[in-house]
């Protein structure tokens, strides 16, 4: 699908930094981590950043892309791909390629990696409590999708279910989408649709009340927002394992190779108070250094110096 540039420039952005896609940035789930995102790398930049040109790209893989702009002087962003889409042919005609949903590292030598962020109305500015502090021991509230069925047996459920069925046919077959359960004084609710379940706001302030968060695959990639959205509120990540990308090689989340280890992993952290205050503690930090705006910017300005 060919992406056209938008009628003008995003208005919060320099001048330098441009748009392509279907949908208005204000509609872009990245749109605040995006903002800060260049915000910070102007400052880091100074002067040189006006030497670039900017382009974020929103749907496809970005090899339709048109570059109307010199290649050694343009940086592409490539987000929303969840097919994790090597773009080769946008690489050839570009300084560098930032992409969001990537197999791998050093696929090409001009092709790096981008964090997915976190949806704007889930970023709470509330001041981060300790794990101790937390009174939401395990959350989860999300869609239901056939990716998700080994969960739902983790958490109790004995009936089986085809991967990839449509949501609404795995919905019939789990009438019973509350799993609260399953250990106490938590929330674990599989929702009835996309954006059927807590507001943005609602699930932000959950976010910052729990202790662990279970993350299990979206319907098509195992990254998703809630990795982003947990570490940045503070919440021990609980994952399948994800690609070997350098926001998620060596974080400090902990990684289930079956979900049937669920129960006994969590409910063992759960038990040991010190450590799991080391872990949020850890999540943090990794957050803040690998992450984060500031930690992306870092990273931009660090490869376009070379």
């Amino acid at each position: 699908m060919l992406l056209s540039m938008s009628p003008s420039d995003i208005s919060i952005f320099p001048g330098n930094v441009h748009l392509r896609s279907e949908y208005d940035f204000e509609l872009l789930c990245e749109k605040r981590f995006l903002s800060a995102m260049f915000s910070e790398l102007a400052n880091i930049m100074k002067a040189e950043f006006a030497r670039f040109h900017f382009v974020i790209c929103s749907g496809g893989s970005g090899d339709d892309l048109e570059i109307e702009t010199p290649a050694e002087t343009t940086v592409v962003i490539v987000i929303s791909d969840e097919h994790a889409r090597v773009p080769l042919g946008l690489c050839s005609r570009t300084r560098l390629v930032f992409k969001s949903y990537l197999p791998g590292e050093g696929l090409t030598k001009n092709l790096y990696s981008f964090p997915l962020g976190y949806v704007e109305s889930t970023a709470s500015s509330l001041e981060k409590l300790s794990a101790g502090a937390r009174p939401i021991r395990v959350f989860f509230s999300g869609n239901l999708n056939g990716q998700r069925e080994p969960l739902l047996r983790a958490l109790g459920t004995p009936m089986w279910c085809p991967r990839l069925l449509p949501a609404a046919v795995v919905r019939s077959i789990h009438p019973s989408l509350d799993y609260s359960g399953a250990f106490r004084n938590s929330y674990v609710k599989f929702t009835s649709g996309f954006r059927q379940g807590l507001s943005g706001e609602d699930y932000g302030a959950m976010l910052e009340r729990s202790k662990i968060v279970i993350c299990p695959p979206g319907f098509y990639s195992v990254e998703t927002f809630r990795h982003f959205e947990a570490m940045r509120a503070g919440c021990v990540v609980v994952t399948a394992p994800l690609p070997p990308l350098y926001f998620y090689e060596g974080a400090p989340h902990m990684v289930l190779h079956s979900w049937k280890d669920l129960k006994s992993r969590i409910n063992g952290l759960l038990g040991n108070a010190e450590a799991l205050q080391e872990r949020q503690n850890l999540t943090l930090e990794w957050w803040r250094a690998r992450c984060s705006e500031q930690a992306t910017a870092r990273r931009i300005a660090a490869a376009l110096a070379t």
